[in-house]
């Protein structure tokens, strides 16, 4: 397997952060509130960041210095993404 990054990333507590491409305008909301909230606390958030939610809770992540751990198969993703 081939990674970029923190490999000790692998061993911290991980939550995963899924979501629809249909979401509610609350919802959308939530989930920002989820994103800057988690920033706060320790581990690494796990998603795809393929939906139009997950890309912007990517942003509040990176912009909270939040270690992630997603499986980069898009280019443009990986060039957002800082390399730790």
């Amino acid at each position: 397997m081939e990674y970029l990054g923190n490999k000790a990333v692998l061993n911290a507590h991980k939550t995963a952060f899924l979501c629809s491409r249909q979401v509610g305008s609350r919802a959308v909301l939530r989930c920002y509130d989820w994103a800057t909230d988690i920033c706060k606390e320790e581990g690494v958030v796990v998603s795809g960041f393929q939906s139009k939610i997950e890309r912007d809770v990517l942003h509040f992540l990176l912009r909270g210095n939040k270690p992630i751990i997603t499986p980069v198969r898009d280019k443009d993703l990986l060039r957002k993404v800082p390399i730790a």
